[in-house]
């Protein structure tokens, strides 16, 4: 058992310097811009408007809603045309139950 293990310690240590040797010059792919990604479309203290490719929808803002900017609670003046957005909503399809901002798409 220990011999397997030393024999196994071994081959790790000589492959794993191995791998930087075949990805120099190679650059990390990363995965494509989403195309169309849902960002607010307006805004207003009573209801923001979300476009997701072609189709834009409305959704009321209510007392209860909860409004998040970059993972921590926010108010509704602190979001901004653009922002890349996620609205969950209520059991009301009108009205927002939470809305999740970001960063502004591009």
């Amino acid at each position: 058992m220990k011999k397997s293990y030393a024999l196994f310690l071994a081959v790790l240590v000589v492959a794993f310097p191995m791998t930087d040797l075949y990805a120099k010059g190679k650059k990390a792919s990363t995965p494509p811009p989403r195309v169309g990604a849902p960002h607010i479309e307006s805004i207003s203290s009573d209801s923001v408007t979300v476009k997701n490719g072609t189709k834009s929808k409305t959704y009321k803002i209510a007392p209860f809603t909860r409004i998040e900017l970059n993972g921590r609670k926010a108010d509704v003046n602190e979001l901004k045309s653009g922002m890349r957005v996620n609205v969950l909503s209520a059991c009301d399809e009108s009205i927002a139950k939470t809305i999740s901002a970001g960063s502004v798409a591009e």
